[in-house]
């Protein structure tokens, strides 16, 4: 199971310069075919709580990097490449811009998200669901516009709640992993110690 976290900043195979994106280096232009999730793309962490702006700063930014007519003087070999990274990069904004494709994105990390999602069946949900479409389904009918905007604002106010939640619920999902990792850390540099006591130990009784 793979864990939220911030992209790793990784070095240009060429120059050495660090680089935002696995896509570009930003010192020598260096450009390489997609790898890595859509996160890792934008120089983002795999995080629901993204910054709007944040992500389209390094979105304009690197798209300037990759644009083929910038790379096309050295081949249509990196002209392609470039062609290919700027593609993946749009799609992955596209997916990251829109907070529930991310979330659904970041459940994928997770296990089976189509079977998360199937799993909301609360009849008091369901419910409420269906007390706004009937009043939507009346009011149209009726050409009671006064209804209609009542239902889209109790609708959009469900919105924001589900919203909410889930910002809620992926802050606590880090948290509890930012937690988890630090235990297993302090866990394996304790391990580490007793191992090397052991060690001494056994040296020193064997030797006996």
């Amino acid at each position: 199971m793979s864990g939220l976290r911030s992209p790793r900043a990784r070095s240009c195979s060429r120059c050495g310069a660090r680089r935002l994106s696995a896509l570009v280096c930003p010192e020598c232009r260096a450009v390489e075919r997609p790898a890595g999730d859509a996160f890792a793309l934008l120089g983002l962490p795999r995080s629901w709580a993204i910054d709007a702006g944040l992500l389209e700063e390094h979105y304009t930014f690197l798209s300037r990097l990759l644009d083929p007519d910038a790379v096309q003087s050295r081949g249509e070999e990196d002209w392609r490449v470039a062609a290919e990274a700027a593609e993946a990069l749009s799609a992955a904004r596209r997916l990251l811009s829109d907070p529930l494709e991310r979330g659904r994105y970041l459940l994928s990390f997770y296990g089976d998200v189509e079977d998360r999602e199937r799993s909301t069946d609360s009849s008091e949900f369901l419910t409420q669901v269906m007390e706004v479409q009937k009043a939507v389904s009346q009011a149209e009918a009726e050409g009671d516009v006064a209804r209609l905007k009542a239902a889209r604002l109790e609708a959009e106010e469900r919105l924001g709640s589900s919203l909410f939640a889930v910002g809620q619920s992926f802050a606590r999902l880090e948290q509890a992993l930012t937690e988890e990792v630090k235990a297993a850390a302090d866990a394996l540099n304790a391990a580490q110690y007793w191992g090397g006591v052991v060690d001494e130990i056994r040296n020193k009784t064997t030797s006996q």
